[in-house]
């Protein structure tokens, strides 16, 4: 996946998204979300944010230290959504 996206082989890149989305779980979630955010992977993206929210395990698999950041984020912010703030006028 990293040589074909740096490569810009979208053929491949689409090849190997569509196989990571069957491979999510809670072992592989970090690294795959934070793969599907660096690289704008759709469909990974959605299938990472649909596991995170149907299996319970996910709330502590992002609260280890070793989580990648940027997925830990995206996946906060899935999980707790911030209340709408009220606009001063």
């Amino acid at each position: 996946l990293d040589l074909a996206h740096r490569w810009q082989v979208p053929h491949i890149v689409a090849m190997a998204e569509n196989e990571l989305v069957g491979m999510v779980s809670p072992e592989t979630l970090g690294e795959l979300c934070e793969a599907a955010l660096l690289k704008a992977l759709p469909k990974l993206r959605s299938a990472c944010r649909c596991f995170a929210l149907t299996n319970p395990d996910v709330e502590s698999a992002i609260s280890r230290e070793d989580f990648p950041t940027r997925a830990q984020r995206e996946l906060r912010h899935l999980l707790h959504p911030a209340t709408s703030k009220r606009r001063r006028t």
